[in-house]
């Protein structure tokens, strides 16, 4: 998984699920969901991320899962909220298709030619 059970709840607003959503399997089964959707666009050009995962990609692992979850209890699009978590979700879309068209790159590849944090600094 991208984002853990503990970055979820932390990167959430909580009151806006049931209870019984906010259970750690099911959280981490949407992480999981949120996961596999990420790689379904990004296996190909990026097969050897590691951890840790771009801060990047873990976010919109969150903001994926959450819509999720929110599909769970159902949208209420008249409610700022909602539109926000809708929102946040194409936006996550959008990004991985980006990724997918190498026009965003990440952070973290295992190969040193693209990998932002291996690079000199330059003014």
């Amino acid at each position: 998984m991208y984002a853990t059970y503990n970055e979820f709840l932390t990167s959430i607003n909580t009151d806006s699920l049931p209870e019984e959503l906010l259970d750690q399997t099911i959280i981490e089964s949407a992480l999981d969901d949120a996961s596999a959707l990420i790689l379904s666009y990004i296996t190909i050009p990026y097969d050897a991320l590691i951890e840790p995962y771009d801060k990047a990609l873990k976010r919109r692992c969150i903001d994926i899962a959450y819509y999720y979850l929110m599909s769970k209890r159902g949208f209420n699009m008249t409610t700022a909220g909602d539109v926000c978590v809708a929102n946040d979700y194409n936006s996550a879309i959008e990004y991985l298709k980006s990724i997918q068209k190498g026009s965003v790159i990440l952070t973290n590849r295992t190969d040193s030619n693209n990998n932002l944090r291996n690079q000199p600094f330059v003014v």
